[in-house]
C-alpha cells in the first residue's frame, strides 16, 4: 500500500493476512482498529516513513520480520 493519507481498518472488521509475497507499506499510515492476524510466509517492509498505528488487536502467527527500508517508518 503506498501513496500519502491513510487508510483505517474498523473497529470490529477481522482479517487474516496471508498473501503469498510480500507485504509493503511505503509513505502511508495505516490504523488497525480491528483485529488482524499476519500468517503470511514473508516479511512486512515499511519505508519512506510508513506509518502502523495498532489500536486493536495485531497477531503475529508465524516467523517474518516487521522490517524498516529506507527512510524512516514508524510501528
Amino acid at each position: 500500500m503506498s501513496g500519502s493519507g491513510s487508510t483505517t481498518f474498523g473497529a470490529g472488521a477481522s482479517a487474516t493476512l496471508g498473501t503469498a509475497g510480500g507485504i509493503a507499506l511505503s509513505t502511508r499510515t495505516f490504523n488497525n482498529l480491528g483485529t488482524m492476524t499476519w500468517v503470511s510466509p514473508n516479511a512486512i517492509t515499511m519505508d519512506t516513513g510508513a506509518v502502523f498505528n495498532n489500536q486493536g488487536r495485531f497477531t503475529i502467527a508465524n516467523n517474518q520480520a516487521l522490517s524498516q527500508s529506507g527512510s524512516t517508518a514508524t510501528a
